[in-house]
């Protein structure tokens, strides 16, 4: 059952896009690598929320 839920495209997207906006923070905004978890976990799970909401 975990293997379904973690090979789930909702969950790999979500993955992909935490990295990236880590990855823009960081290198492009320059903000502190603490920070730049904090607003990428949380404009992920909003993402995936609505996502989720949205075509549940």
């Amino acid at each position: 059952m975990l293997k379904e839920i973690l090979l789930n495209r909702y969950v790999l997207a979500g993955a992909l896009v935490f990295a990236l906006l880590i990855l823009i923070s960081v290198f492009s905004l320059d903000i502190p690598l603490g920070e730049a978890f904090l607003y990428s976990s949380i404009l992920t799970i909003v993402g995936m929320g609505v996502t989720w909401w949205s075509y549940g």
